[in-house]
């Protein structure tokens, strides 16, 4: 494990660089190899590491003020000085979650300012609504893989209540599963929607959808320590497998790009859709205007 401490600090220098000079696209490539090296010594903790360095570089580029661009810059290094040298979960837990709160006004406008407070009690009942939400939706299981948004659409949800109305650490793994389960679903999907030789990826996903599920059921059931604890595990589950489909097919955007090329329509009956999408509103404009 010291001779792991090295490397990771070796990319956290390399980050560091990067960050200095504006190269965040290269902060992201080295947010991605912690992951990787993660990944192949079973690092929990330095897994945490990644995934949150990977949002900080994320949140930067959202943006667009240069002076509050070098403000939050330094509020991420100050970030990783604390978390420097150290493989303590908790250390690395709680040291982001200090940053995260203090974010927030970066992407809050001025009105929001003005009217949202900190309400944790409605965060907790909101998110617990959506949580039971989205555990009906995984256990009927309908989605038509090539367009399911079910994760992605949940995550804007909760976001919005991190954002305006005060969070937990609970909360914050939360998002963190979240987004991890999306990454992994965008893989996922490309095999199951191309499964055409029966080589079960349906059923490897599965697997991942069980555990998911049983993540919520634990965000609803379990004490905070508890669902952190095993919120942890589950990432690191969720951020290795993602690395092995990252080696798989690189990005998954080009392959759901490819299969839209695939299936996409003749131009003649393209022409005739929209002409008839073209008369059905000019008859229905006319109805309205009568």
């Amino acid at each position: 494990m010291e001779d792991f401490i090295q490397i990771l600090n070796q990319e956290i220098k390399i980050f560091h660089e990067y960050l200095k000079n504006r190269k965040f696209d290269y902060c992201n490539v080295i947010s991605n190899r912690i992951i990787s090296n993660s990944v192949i010594t079973k690092s929990e903790e330095f897994v945490l590491v990644g995934c949150f360095l990977k949002q900080l570089v994320f949140d930067l580029s959202r943006i667009n003020n240069n002076e509050d661009k070098d403000e939050f810059s330094k509020k991420i290094e100050n970030y990783l000085k604390k978390i420097e040298k150290t493989n303590d979960i908790n250390i690395i837990l709680t040291r982001y979650y200090d940053l995260i709160k203090n974010i927030n006004v970066y992407f809050t406008t001025e009105e929001e300012k003005s009217f949202y407070q900190n309400n944790l009690k409605f965060t907790h009942y909101s998110i617990e609504f959506l949580v039971k939400f989205l555990i009906s939706e995984l256990n009927e299981d309908k989605f038509i893989h090539s367009i399911n948004n079910i994760f992605i659409g949940f995550l804007n949800e909760i976001e919005r209540f991190l954002k305006l109305h005060d969070f937990t650490l609970k909360e914050l793994l939360l998002k963190f599963i979240m987004i991890y389960s999306s990454k992994l679903y965008e893989y996922y999907r490309i095999f199951i929607i191309n499964d055409t030789q029966n080589k079960g990826w349906y059923k490897k996903w599965e697997i991942y959808q069980v555990l998911i599920k049983k993540n919520l059921d634990d965000y609803l059931n379990k004490e905070e320590q508890e669902y952190i604890k095993q919120s942890i595990k589950l990432l690191f589950e969720l951020c290795k497998e993602w690395r092995f489909m990252f080696i798989r097919l690189l990005e998954p955007i080009q392959k759901l790009n490819k299969i839209e090329k695939e299936v996409e329509l003749p131009h003649e009956i393209k022409e005739k859709i929209q002409d008839l999408a073209k008369k059905a509103i000019d008859e229905d404009l006319e109805h309205n205007e009568g």
